[in-house]
């Protein structure tokens, strides 16, 4: 199982993540025949290894693809990006 098929697995696409102004935050619905790629980018500070993460999901919400990479050594920034 990928990590992305575990992911949605484990949590439902309409799951909210509570922020720290105690404001709720869940993934929205596209329009109809769109896809959204939600992207993240971690950075290990101690060693500047970093990796990208990548999910896509049709406009219902239902998995697509996902994918990570490991980029290297990087700074913040160019994980983020």
């Amino acid at each position: 199982m990928v990590w992305a098929e575990h992911y949605l697995a484990t949590f439902q696409a309409d799951y909210r993540f509570p922020s720290a102004a105690n404001e709720l935050i869940q993934w929205k619905h596209g329009r109809s025949r769109w896809v959204t790629l939600n992207t993240d980018g971690a950075l290990n500070t101690s060693s500047s290894i970093g990796s990208v993460v990548g999910l896509l999901r049709d406009h219902e919400g239902s998995w697509l693809f996902g994918f990570n990479k490991h980029i290297g050594i990087s700074s913040i920034l160019e994980a983020k990006l």
